[in-house]
């Protein structure tokens, strides 16, 4: 064990403290994060929580309520609207888009995120079938359910990116389609090409397509790296969305949403005289805490910070992989992933108390900011003391 768990120094990028102060002076920094099972820390699944929002306890102690709409105030005066909108026009720069080119809102989290973009694909186009990979998020059909639109799946390869002559073939030419793309699947860490599945259809002259972007963890840390499909993110997409608490630790499950405006426009006759607001959101009603903290993470802390954040998760991730590799087990990243994906059989008292996620054999170790050099040697620990596996 000695060999894989001395490699020395994870990264030559400094992490960051994370302490800085937002426009209104309010400080955010500070490590922290709860523990599962037997005080291990989960690695299962992301959720960053290297920062700090303590100094917002005293304005989180009163009733924050966003109704409706974020960009109509309405009726209900104690709400954070303010802070969502911000938190759209800051995500909408992050990505590159171009200011108010998109209508945004913050979801309680990726599910619902899902929902609004199967719902308004519907809208736009009534008889559609919707297609998504086998390795895009599990709640995908149960949104297609809950629309009571027809789903099919559709092949993925075996790095998490969607086969694109699979999905051509699968499509039906008579409907309309509403394709759920994924940048970030939940078991590789995968990404699906936009532009190679926009140029695929419109090649097969295939026209009535809504495309919705599932960007859930790696969005915003692609979009800092400048990686080659993150930097575009919301060209040819109808609808992007992603949560707050995987990349940029709110420690409360939420999203941001955003969408053209010609697609939320086709919604905007859901009005309720009584709130004085407009029924576009799937929630309607959503808790105004999590805007006051995803507000913070996205402006008191500067992009090159957060780009240190995720480059020393990665390279948190790349030394996790090497050392499983050293220890015989069959362990792969994505360059640009926090996600190690373990192809040999881990035993399930293990999977338990590290609350590690998998399926079909294969497991994956995920290291987000928060995650220490120290978590990660503690789980290698316990593999290292496992029969050792034969080499890939």
């Amino acid at each position: 064990m000695a060999d894989a768990m001395s490699r020395g120094p994870i990264s030559t990028v400094p992490t960051p403290r994370l302490h800085g102060r937002d426009a209104g002076g309010a400080e955010v920094g500070g490590p922290g994060g709860i523990r599962g099972r037997g005080g291990r820390r989960c690695l299962g699944a992301p959720a960053a929580f290297d920062l700090n929002f303590d100094h917002l306890r005293d304005d989180e102690a009163e009733l924050t309520i966003n109704l409706g709409d974020p960009f109509v105030e309405g009726q209900e005066s104690r709400n954070t609207k303010h802070l969502e909108r911000a938190v759209v026009h800051r995500m909408v720069e992050i990505l590159g888009g171009k200011p108010g080119s998109r209508w945004g809102y913050m979801p309680t989290g990726s599910t619902e995120a899902l929902d609004w973009g199967v719902q308004a694909g519907r809208e736009m186009y009534p008889d559609a079938v919707l297609y998504h990979s086998t390795a895009a998020h599990t709640c995908i059909p149960k949104a297609a359910w809950k629309a009571r639109v027809e789903a099919v799946a559709v092949p993925a390869g075996p790095g998490g990116d969607i086969r694109v002559d699979a999905l051509i073939a699968a499509v039906d030419r008579s409907r309309g389609a509403i394709i759920m793309l994924t940048l970030g699947t939940t078991q590789h860490e995968g990404l699906d090409d936009v532009a190679a599945v926009r140029e695929a259809f419109a090649t097969a002259g295939i026209t009535r397509v809504y495309v919705h972007l599932d960007a859930a963890f790696a969005g915003g840390p692609l979009a800092l790296a400048r990686h080659p499909l993150g930097v575009a993110q919301l060209e040819g997409v109808d609808s992007w969305s992603t949560s707050g608490h995987k990349a940029w630790a709110t420690r409360e499950p939420c999203g941001v949403l955003l969408a053209r405006h010609e697609v939320v426009d086709r919604l905007r006759h859901r009005r309720v005289p009584y709130t004085g607001d407009i029924d576009v959101t799937v929630s309607g009603c959503r808790p105004g805490g999590p805007a006051r903290r995803l507000r913070h993470a996205l402006t008191a802390i500067s992009d090159d910070q957060h780009r240190a954040r995720f480059a020393a998760a990665r390279d948190l991730a790349a030394y996790t992989q090497g050392a499983l590799v050293d220890l015989g087990y069959r362990a792969w990243r994505h360059p640009w992933a926090m996600t190690v994906v373990i192809d040999s059989p881990l035993p399930r008292d293990l999977v338990w108390r590290w609350g590690i996620f998998g399926h079909d054999g294969q497991h994956h170790v995920v290291t987000p900011p928060g995650v220490t050099r120290g978590d990660v040697d503690d789980f290698l620990t316990e593999v290292a003391d496992l029969p050792r596996q034969a080499s890939a």
